[in-house]
Protein backbone atom coordinates (compact mmCIF):
# COMPACT_ATOMS: atom_id res chain seq x y z
CA UNK A 1 0.00 0.00 0.00
CA UNK A 2 1.19 3.31 -0.95
CA UNK A 3 1.68 6.05 1.38
CA UNK A 4 0.88 10.42 0.15
CA UNK A 5 4.29 11.76 -0.16
CA UNK A 6 4.65 14.57 2.42
CA UNK A 7 6.00 17.99 1.18
CA UNK A 8 9.22 19.34 2.11
CA UNK A 9 9.54 21.79 4.88
CA UNK A 10 11.68 24.88 2.89
CA UNK A 11 14.55 25.65 4.78
CA UNK A 12 15.25 29.10 6.67
CA UNK A 13 17.37 30.40 4.26
CA UNK A 14 14.17 29.84 1.56
CA UNK A 15 12.13 31.94 3.77
CA UNK A 16 14.41 34.50 4.57
CA UNK A 17 15.43 33.78 7.99
CA UNK A 18 18.39 34.47 9.77
CA UNK A 19 19.39 32.85 12.97
CA UNK A 20 19.74 36.26 14.51
CA UNK A 21 16.39 36.64 13.56
CA UNK A 22 15.58 33.71 15.53
CA UNK A 23 17.50 34.77 18.67
CA UNK A 24 15.82 38.64 18.69
CA UNK A 25 12.23 36.54 18.65
CA UNK A 26 13.21 34.14 21.66
CA UNK A 27 14.79 37.37 23.23
CA UNK A 28 11.59 39.20 22.80
CA UNK A 29 9.04 36.18 24.10
CA UNK A 30 11.45 35.74 27.11
CA UNK A 31 10.91 39.06 28.28
CA UNK A 32 6.99 38.73 28.02
CA UNK A 33 6.79 36.14 30.34
CA UNK A 34 8.83 37.98 32.87
CA UNK A 35 7.42 39.97 35.50
CA UNK A 36 8.73 43.86 34.99
CA UNK A 37 11.34 45.03 37.11
CA UNK A 38 10.30 46.43 40.40
CA UNK A 39 12.12 49.36 42.09
CA UNK A 40 13.82 48.16 45.11
CA UNK A 41 11.95 48.83 48.72
CA UNK A 42 12.88 52.01 50.44
CA UNK A 43 13.43 51.52 54.52
CA UNK A 44 10.93 53.08 56.19
CA UNK A 45 12.07 55.80 58.24
CA UNK A 46 12.94 55.14 61.52
CA UNK A 47 9.93 55.43 64.44
CA UNK A 48 10.57 58.22 66.66
CA UNK A 49 12.01 57.30 70.06
CA UNK A 50 12.02 54.16 69.15
CA UNK A 51 15.61 54.14 71.23
CA UNK A 52 14.04 55.41 74.03
CA UNK A 53 10.68 53.81 75.27
CA UNK A 54 12.85 51.66 78.15
CA UNK A 55 14.12 54.81 79.37
CA UNK A 56 10.53 57.51 78.94
CA UNK A 57 8.46 54.41 80.36
CA UNK A 58 10.66 54.53 83.36
CA UNK A 59 10.56 58.23 83.85
CA UNK A 60 6.54 58.03 83.72
CA UNK A 61 6.77 55.14 86.69
CA UNK A 62 9.49 57.56 88.64
CA UNK A 63 7.07 60.70 87.75
CA UNK A 64 4.31 58.57 89.36
CA UNK A 65 5.78 57.08 92.15
CA UNK A 66 7.13 60.44 93.13
CA UNK A 67 3.55 61.92 93.21
CA UNK A 68 2.17 59.16 95.11
CA UNK A 69 4.78 59.81 97.82
CA UNK A 70 3.38 63.41 98.26
CA UNK A 71 0.12 62.06 99.35
CA UNK A 72 2.09 60.16 102.23
CA UNK A 73 0.98 60.31 105.62
CA UNK A 74 2.95 62.17 108.52
CA UNK A 75 4.07 59.91 111.01
CA UNK A 76 1.93 59.22 114.34
CA UNK A 77 2.54 62.06 117.16
CA UNK A 78 3.94 60.47 120.18
CA UNK A 79 2.29 61.27 123.41
CA UNK A 80 5.49 63.34 124.43
CA UNK A 81 4.53 66.59 121.84
CA UNK A 82 4.23 70.07 123.29
CA UNK A 83 0.65 70.58 124.71
CA UNK A 84 -0.33 73.13 121.84
CA UNK A 85 0.53 70.42 119.24
CA UNK A 86 -1.93 67.73 118.18
CA UNK A 87 -0.47 64.15 118.92
CA UNK A 88 -2.25 60.78 117.77
CA UNK A 89 -0.62 58.67 120.58
CA UNK A 90 -2.60 60.84 122.94
CA UNK A 91 -6.11 60.56 120.71
CA UNK A 92 -5.71 57.09 120.60
CA UNK A 93 -6.69 56.83 124.06
CA UNK A 94 -10.21 58.32 122.81
CA UNK A 95 -10.39 56.07 120.06
CA UNK A 96 -9.89 52.92 121.63
CA UNK A 97 -12.67 54.21 124.85
CA UNK A 98 -15.52 54.83 122.66
CA UNK A 99 -14.86 52.24 120.40
CA UNK A 100 -14.38 49.42 122.68
CA UNK A 101 -17.63 48.16 121.87
CA UNK A 102 -20.15 48.81 119.08
CA UNK A 103 -23.05 51.77 119.58
CA UNK A 104 -25.73 51.88 117.62
CA UNK A 105 -28.23 54.35 118.92
CA UNK A 106 -30.00 52.84 121.94
CA UNK A 107 -27.30 50.28 122.67
CA UNK A 108 -25.03 50.29 126.12
CA UNK A 109 -21.94 51.15 124.06
CA UNK A 110 -23.56 54.36 122.58
CA UNK A 111 -24.89 55.45 125.99
CA UNK A 112 -21.08 54.75 127.74
CA UNK A 113 -19.43 56.65 124.80
CA UNK A 114 -22.32 59.71 125.18
CA UNK A 115 -20.88 59.99 128.59
CA UNK A 116 -17.57 59.56 127.79
CA UNK A 117 -17.91 62.35 125.32
CA UNK A 118 -19.02 64.89 128.08
CA UNK A 119 -16.78 64.00 130.74
CA UNK A 120 -13.71 65.04 128.61
CA UNK A 121 -15.27 67.90 127.32
CA UNK A 122 -15.99 69.26 130.89
CA UNK A 123 -12.32 68.17 131.62
CA UNK A 124 -11.45 70.95 128.91
CA UNK A 125 -13.56 73.55 130.92
CA UNK A 126 -16.22 73.22 128.45
CA UNK A 127 -19.91 73.23 129.26
CA UNK A 128 -21.28 70.73 126.78
CA UNK A 129 -24.97 69.70 126.55
CA UNK A 130 -27.38 66.97 124.96
CA UNK A 131 -29.85 67.83 122.50
CA UNK A 132 -32.51 65.46 123.02
CA UNK A 133 -34.86 65.23 120.08
CA UNK A 134 -37.19 63.18 117.76
CA UNK A 135 -35.70 63.40 114.23
CA UNK A 136 -37.40 61.07 111.33
CA UNK A 137 -36.66 60.80 107.85
CA UNK A 138 -38.97 59.38 104.94
CA UNK A 139 -37.23 57.70 102.37
CA UNK A 140 -39.62 56.14 99.60
CA UNK A 141 -42.36 54.14 101.64
CA UNK A 142 -40.13 53.36 104.67
CA UNK A 143 -40.23 56.34 107.61
CA UNK A 144 -37.36 56.37 110.34
CA UNK A 145 -37.87 57.86 113.51
CA UNK A 146 -34.87 57.86 116.33
CA UNK A 147 -34.46 59.69 119.70
CA UNK A 148 -31.20 61.60 119.16
CA UNK A 149 -28.96 62.86 121.42
CA UNK A 150 -26.08 65.59 120.56
CA UNK A 151 -23.37 66.63 122.56
CA UNK A 152 -23.18 70.42 121.80
CA UNK A 153 -20.66 72.87 123.39
CA UNK A 154 -19.08 76.37 123.21
CA UNK A 155 -15.73 78.11 123.63
CA UNK A 156 -16.57 81.92 123.16
CA UNK A 157 -14.08 83.96 121.65
CA UNK A 158 -13.11 87.47 122.07
CA UNK A 159 -14.93 89.42 119.51
CA UNK A 160 -18.57 90.15 119.64
CA UNK A 161 -19.76 89.08 115.80
CA UNK A 162 -21.25 86.60 117.83
CA UNK A 163 -20.17 84.47 114.15
CA UNK A 164 -18.64 81.17 114.55
CA UNK A 165 -16.56 77.72 113.32
CA UNK A 166 -18.32 74.62 114.12
CA UNK A 167 -16.59 71.32 114.00
CA UNK A 168 -18.48 67.78 113.95
CA UNK A 169 -18.35 64.06 113.71
CA UNK A 170 -20.84 61.61 114.74
CA UNK A 171 -20.22 59.19 117.91
CA UNK A 172 -22.49 56.75 116.72
CA UNK A 173 -21.51 53.22 114.95
CA UNK A 174 -23.16 51.45 112.07
CA UNK A 175 -24.90 47.64 113.66
CA UNK A 176 -22.65 45.64 115.27
CA UNK A 177 -19.20 47.79 113.75
CA UNK A 178 -16.97 49.15 116.92
CA UNK A 179 -16.51 51.94 114.16
CA UNK A 180 -12.86 53.14 115.41
CA UNK A 181 -12.33 54.75 112.26
CA UNK A 182 -16.12 55.59 111.48
CA UNK A 183 -16.74 58.08 113.10
CA UNK A 184 -13.95 57.56 116.35
CA UNK A 185 -11.05 59.05 114.35
CA UNK A 186 -13.54 62.22 113.89
CA UNK A 187 -14.45 62.47 117.63
CA UNK A 188 -10.91 61.52 119.04
CA UNK A 189 -9.26 64.53 116.53
CA UNK A 190 -12.10 66.94 117.95
CA UNK A 191 -11.24 66.04 121.73
CA UNK A 192 -7.54 66.22 120.99
CA UNK A 193 -7.65 69.42 119.04
CA UNK A 194 -9.56 70.93 121.07
CA UNK A 195 -7.26 70.02 124.10
CA UNK A 196 -4.46 71.62 122.11
CA UNK A 197 -6.45 74.74 121.28
CA UNK A 198 -7.49 75.43 125.57
CA UNK A 199 -3.41 75.65 126.14
CA UNK A 200 -3.28 78.63 123.76
CA UNK A 201 -4.33 82.31 123.42
CA UNK A 202 -8.58 82.55 122.57
CA UNK A 203 -9.76 82.37 119.68
CA UNK A 204 -11.30 85.91 118.00
CA UNK A 205 -14.52 83.71 116.54
CA UNK A 206 -16.81 81.20 118.76
CA UNK A 207 -16.12 77.53 118.10
CA UNK A 208 -19.30 75.24 118.43
CA UNK A 209 -17.98 71.45 119.08
CA UNK A 210 -21.00 69.22 117.62
CA UNK A 211 -20.97 65.20 118.18
CA UNK A 212 -23.62 63.72 116.08
CA UNK A 213 -25.87 60.96 116.90
CA UNK A 214 -27.67 58.81 114.50
CA UNK A 215 -25.92 59.45 111.30
CA UNK A 216 -25.51 56.05 110.17
CA UNK A 217 -29.47 56.12 110.10
CA UNK A 218 -29.87 59.04 107.81
CA UNK A 219 -27.63 62.27 108.86
CA UNK A 220 -30.54 62.44 111.85
CA UNK A 221 -28.82 63.99 114.52
CA UNK A 222 -27.11 66.81 112.24
CA UNK A 223 -30.43 67.07 110.33
CA UNK A 224 -31.85 68.18 114.24
CA UNK A 225 -29.21 70.63 114.91
CA UNK A 226 -29.67 72.32 111.48
CA UNK A 227 -33.11 72.21 111.93
CA UNK A 228 -34.04 73.05 115.20
CA UNK A 229 -30.96 74.36 116.85
CA UNK A 230 -30.66 78.09 117.84
CA UNK A 231 -27.01 78.31 117.68
CA UNK A 232 -27.49 77.50 113.95
CA UNK A 233 -27.92 80.70 112.91
CA UNK A 234 -24.26 81.72 113.83
CA UNK A 235 -22.77 78.92 112.06
CA UNK A 236 -20.50 80.25 109.03
CA UNK A 237 -18.47 77.81 108.74
CA UNK A 238 -18.30 73.82 109.29
CA UNK A 239 -15.47 71.78 109.41
CA UNK A 240 -16.72 67.99 109.19
CA UNK A 241 -14.16 64.93 109.69
CA UNK A 242 -15.56 61.83 108.30
CA UNK A 243 -14.04 58.31 107.55
CA UNK A 244 -14.81 55.53 105.16
CA UNK A 245 -12.21 52.94 105.48
CA UNK A 246 -9.41 52.54 108.09
CA UNK A 247 -6.54 54.39 106.32
CA UNK A 248 -4.82 57.17 104.19
CA UNK A 249 -4.87 60.78 104.17
CA UNK A 250 -7.69 62.82 105.46
CA UNK A 251 -8.46 64.14 101.87
CA UNK A 252 -10.94 67.04 101.21
CA UNK A 253 -13.23 65.64 99.66
CA UNK A 254 -16.41 67.77 99.60
CA UNK A 255 -17.11 71.99 99.71
CA UNK A 256 -19.99 74.10 99.76
CA UNK A 257 -20.82 76.07 96.76
CA UNK A 258 -18.94 79.01 95.91
CA UNK A 259 -16.08 77.55 97.50
CA UNK A 260 -13.00 80.15 96.13
CA UNK A 261 -11.97 81.63 99.80
CA UNK A 262 -12.12 78.53 101.79
CA UNK A 263 -10.36 76.05 99.46
CA UNK A 264 -7.67 78.99 99.33
CA UNK A 265 -8.32 79.59 103.31
CA UNK A 266 -7.12 75.94 103.27
CA UNK A 267 -4.39 75.46 101.24
CA UNK A 268 -3.00 78.53 103.40
CA UNK A 269 -3.76 76.87 106.64
CA UNK A 270 -3.22 73.26 106.17
CA UNK A 271 -0.07 71.49 106.80
CA UNK A 272 -0.40 68.70 104.81
CA UNK A 273 -3.45 69.55 102.14
CA UNK A 274 -4.54 66.79 100.30
CA UNK A 275 -7.52 67.47 97.62
CA UNK A 276 -8.96 67.60 94.46
CA UNK A 277 -11.54 69.49 92.55
CA UNK A 278 -12.26 66.35 90.07
CA UNK A 279 -13.20 64.32 93.23
CA UNK A 280 -15.04 67.02 94.72
CA UNK A 281 -17.29 66.81 91.50
CA UNK A 282 -17.48 63.42 91.24
CA UNK A 283 -18.64 63.12 94.95
CA UNK A 284 -21.10 65.24 94.37
CA UNK A 285 -22.78 62.97 91.51
CA UNK A 286 -22.63 60.43 94.02
CA UNK A 287 -25.57 58.85 95.99
CA UNK A 288 -23.26 59.26 99.28
CA UNK A 289 -24.29 62.11 102.33
CA UNK A 290 -21.95 62.96 105.38
CA UNK A 291 -22.94 65.46 108.16
CA UNK A 292 -21.75 67.94 106.32
CA UNK A 293 -24.85 67.47 103.82
CA UNK A 294 -27.70 69.18 105.70
CA UNK A 295 -25.69 71.85 106.59
CA UNK A 296 -24.54 72.42 103.08
CA UNK A 297 -28.22 72.33 102.02
CA UNK A 298 -28.57 75.29 104.69
CA UNK A 299 -26.17 76.89 102.42
CA UNK A 300 -23.55 77.23 105.19
CA UNK A 301 -20.30 76.80 103.77
CA UNK A 302 -17.85 74.60 105.02
CA UNK A 303 -14.79 71.43 104.68
CA UNK A 304 -15.59 67.91 104.34
CA UNK A 305 -12.65 65.25 105.32
CA UNK A 306 -12.03 61.60 105.33
CA UNK A 307 -9.83 59.04 104.58
CA UNK A 308 -10.52 55.86 102.17
CA UNK A 309 -8.20 53.47 102.21
CA UNK A 310 -8.51 50.22 104.36
CA UNK A 311 -11.96 49.92 102.79
CA UNK A 312 -12.85 46.34 103.85
CA UNK A 313 -12.99 47.03 107.56
CA UNK A 314 -15.44 49.91 106.46
CA UNK A 315 -19.00 49.12 108.84
CA UNK A 316 -17.56 45.85 109.59
CA UNK A 317 -16.97 43.99 112.90
CA UNK A 318 -12.94 44.68 112.11
CA UNK A 319 -13.42 48.51 112.15
CA UNK A 320 -11.38 48.07 115.30
CA UNK A 321 -8.67 50.49 116.54
CA UNK A 322 -6.20 47.87 115.94
CA UNK A 323 -6.99 47.87 112.34
CA UNK A 324 -7.15 51.86 112.43
CA UNK A 325 -3.91 53.14 110.76
CA UNK A 326 -2.49 55.89 113.00
CA UNK A 327 -0.96 57.85 110.97
CA UNK A 328 -4.93 59.19 109.47
CA UNK A 329 -5.48 59.80 112.94
CA UNK A 330 -2.58 62.16 112.98
CA UNK A 331 -3.10 63.44 109.68
CA UNK A 332 -6.54 64.18 110.20
CA UNK A 333 -5.62 65.78 113.63
CA UNK A 334 -3.08 68.45 112.37
CA UNK A 335 -5.51 69.76 110.19
CA UNK A 336 -8.60 70.14 111.69
CA UNK A 337 -6.35 71.70 114.86
CA UNK A 338 -4.99 73.80 111.87
CA UNK A 339 -7.86 74.81 110.17
CA UNK A 340 -9.76 75.60 113.81
CA UNK A 341 -7.07 78.17 114.31
CA UNK A 342 -6.68 79.60 111.12
CA UNK A 343 -10.87 79.60 110.66
CA UNK A 344 -11.05 80.49 114.48
CA UNK A 345 -9.07 83.63 114.03
CA UNK A 346 -10.38 84.72 110.35
CA UNK A 347 -13.04 87.56 109.32
CA UNK A 348 -16.17 85.09 108.50
CA UNK A 349 -18.11 87.96 106.99
CA UNK A 350 -17.44 86.75 103.34
CA UNK A 351 -16.54 83.31 103.01
CA UNK A 352 -17.82 82.71 99.42
CA UNK A 353 -16.38 83.30 96.04
CA UNK A 354 -16.38 82.36 92.70
CA UNK A 355 -15.73 78.11 92.58
CA UNK A 356 -12.01 77.53 91.78
CA UNK A 357 -10.10 74.76 90.64
CA UNK A 358 -7.36 72.86 92.76
CA UNK A 359 -5.19 69.87 92.91
CA UNK A 360 -2.72 68.89 95.51
CA UNK A 361 1.31 69.06 93.64
CA UNK A 362 4.52 67.20 95.16
CA UNK A 363 7.01 69.54 97.04
CA UNK A 364 4.04 72.47 96.19
CA UNK A 365 0.90 71.52 98.23
CA UNK A 366 -2.50 72.28 97.11
CA UNK A 367 -2.78 74.58 93.79
CA UNK A 368 -5.81 76.69 93.24
CA UNK A 369 -6.31 78.18 89.96
CA UNK A 370 -9.49 80.12 88.00
CA UNK A 371 -11.35 79.58 85.04
CA UNK A 372 -9.16 81.00 82.56
CA UNK A 373 -6.37 78.14 84.06
CA UNK A 374 -8.96 75.53 83.54
CA UNK A 375 -9.46 76.89 79.96
CA UNK A 376 -5.81 76.94 79.23
CA UNK A 377 -4.92 73.65 80.68
CA UNK A 378 -7.85 72.01 78.91
CA UNK A 379 -6.61 73.62 75.21
CA UNK A 380 -2.87 72.21 76.12
CA UNK A 381 -4.70 68.53 76.88
CA UNK A 382 -6.16 68.98 73.34
CA UNK A 383 -3.42 69.70 71.77
CA UNK A 384 -0.71 67.31 73.25
CA UNK A 385 -3.44 64.71 72.67
CA UNK A 386 -3.41 65.81 69.42
CA UNK A 387 0.59 65.87 68.61
CA UNK A 388 0.80 62.00 70.53
CA UNK A 389 -2.20 60.78 68.38
CA UNK A 390 -0.26 62.28 65.05
CA UNK A 391 3.03 61.10 66.28
CA UNK A 392 1.44 57.49 66.71
CA UNK A 393 -0.10 57.48 63.60
CA UNK A 394 2.88 58.32 61.96
CA UNK A 395 4.83 55.88 63.64
CA UNK A 396 2.65 52.67 62.70
CA UNK A 397 2.19 53.69 59.65
CA UNK A 398 6.23 54.08 59.30
CA UNK A 399 6.27 50.26 60.32
CA UNK A 400 3.09 48.55 58.14
CA UNK A 401 4.38 50.56 55.59
CA UNK A 402 0.66 52.55 54.70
Amino acid sequence: MSHPRLPEIPSLAELGISESDIEAIEGASEADREDPPREAPRPPPPIPWRGMRGPVTLLILLAAAFFSSSLRLPAAGTADLPDSAFSSGRAMSHVERIASQPRPPGSPGHADALEYILAELRALGLEPAVQTTTSMQSVGPSLTAVTVRNVFARLPGTASSGRAVLVTAHYDSRGISPGAADDGIGVAAILESLRALVTGPRLANDLIVLVTDAEELGLLGARAFVDEHPWMEDVALVISLEMRGGGGPAMMFETGPENGWVVRAFAEASPRPVANSIGVEIYRRMPNDTDFTPFREAGVQGLNFAGIARANVYHQTTDTPGNLDERTLQHHGIQTLAMLRHFGDAALDAVRAPNASYLTLPLVGLVVYGKLWVWLLGAAVVVLWLAAFAAARRGGCASVGC
